[in-house]
């Protein structure tokens, strides 16, 4: 019953006019403050969930759910057994062996070093790599002849013409046969060809680095049966924990077992921090605006002492009169956040729908215009947070004035 008192009155003078017309325009100055800090909270967050989004996203192209590596060393050989018993784990799609190396590539007169990557089809089918090729064929192999499938900036450091179907990619890598100084310095490199048969993009470190080839062409390249990861792709349903736990008791301990944000759990450590350190710090500028509410409330309290007065003639407890100027304190915040929520998801939607706020320059992004993510978790952490700053900047005027009885409003 107090509290619906509480809130009845503290509504009222929320609405009504007041005699001090300062105190009206304070009033509407900290809701907007609120609004426009709430809504700048809810945009930037949002973007920065649209980069992060937009950064996995083009990674998982590459990565897979689950990847197998030694602790020691780059390679190691894998039993046919443990390959069927990971592939027999309950949540598996497909698990597939990868080779990578370091080589020296060399396209007619250009040379670059670069990473060579082999996989088999069945990986090249569940990864994005697929789906990400801009020109030439998605085959790995052509009528049984292995093909190259090469990063668009590998391809242009090297020059590639595909209208020159006949000029070969060269690929060099160090003989570890040869132990002494050979007389002949092409001892020192095995070396083997393969056509280009495509391009691939899906973001720059991997453009300007990688080529992909059948796994066999490496493992020949090489001259050794070895694997330097096991490549998992999981069912959408599946438990990603219980399914590395059961690989990890495969594996054994010689090997690391990570998922996709452990595979690059710096920048993504990197990318939160970022977000939220943006956030502390808007929310820092907000917890300014939000105590105007200290100026507009002690207004109050004084323009309505009269009020006060006839309030604790009728009964009405010193403790129900403070919830009514605290009740009024939170429906400012109310508001503002209510105001500045919708904003904040109205502009995020139009964004997603339209794409109107777009990167200036043509060719350098990935896409055209900022990319855009609402998470509603985020929503809830923004209306709690602001709701607590209004309701701490709506006690402490209060408790303050009734405490040390400013401006009379307790009888001695």
């Amino acid at each position: 019953m107090k509290f619906s008192l509480s809130l009845f009155i503290a509504r009222r003078y929320f609405f009504a006019k007041k005699t001090q017309r300062a105190i009206n325009i304070i009033s509407i100055i900290t809701t907007i403050a609120v609004a426009v800090g709430t809504f700048a909270l809810v945009v930037v967050l949002s973007v920065f969930n649209g980069f992060e989004g937009l950064v996995i996203e083009m990674f998982n192209k590459f990565d897979p759910n689950i990847k197998v590596s030694a602790k020691v060393g780059k390679s190691f050989t894998i039993s046919e057994s443990n390959l069927k018993q990971i592939k027999a784990i309950n949540g598996v799609a497909y698990a597939g062996l990868a080779l990578e190396e370091n080589v020296l590539l060399k396209y007619g007169d250009q040379q670059f070093i670069g990473a060579i990557k082999g996989i088999d089809n069945g990986l090249f089918n569940y990864s994005g790599l697929k789906n990400s090729i801009i020109s030439g064929n998605t085959l790995l192999n052509y009528k049984g002849i292995p093909m190259a499938i090469v990063g668009e900036g590998v391809a242009n450091k090297l020059s590639v013409n595909f209208d020159n179907a006949i000029q070969p990619l060269t690929i060099y890598f160090p003989n570890k046969e040869v132990n002494n100084i050979s007389l002949d310095p092409s001892n020192a490199f095995k070396v083997e060809n393969i056509s280009i048969g495509a391009t691939f993009s899906i973001q720059h470190e991997f453009d300007s680095k990688y080529i992909i080839t059948p796994l066999n062409f490496v493992q020949n390249l090489l001259g050794e049966n070895i694997v330097s990861s096991i490549e998992i792709y999981l069912n959408n349903n599946a438990d990603v924990e219980k399914t590395t736990a059961s690989i990890r008791t495969i594996v054994g301990e010689g090997y690391n077992v990570k998922g996709r944000d452990e595979q690059h759990e710096f920048l993504y450590k990197i990318m939160r921090a970022e977000k939220w350190a943006v956030f502390f710090i808007l929310l820092f500028i907000l917890i300014i605006a939000t105590f105007n509410l200290t100026g507009a409330l002690t207004m109050l309290i004084i323009d309505k002492r009269q009020d006060i007065f006839i309030m604790k003639s009728f009964g009405v407890s010193t403790n129900t009169i403070k919830q009514v100027f605290i009740m009024n304190g939170l429906i400012i915040t109310f508001i503002g956040v209510l105001f500045g929520l919708l904003l904040g998801v109205l502009l995020c939607w139009l964004q997603m729908r339209f794409g109107f706020l777009q990167f200036n320059g043509e060719g350098s992004f990935v896409v055209d215009a900022y990319p855009v993510k609402i998470i509603s978790s985020d929503l809830l952490y923004i209306f709690a947070v602001v709701m607590f700053i209004g309701g701490l900047a709506s006690v402490m005027p209060v408790f303050n004035i009734f405490k040390n009885n400013k401006f009379n409003l307790i009888e001695q």
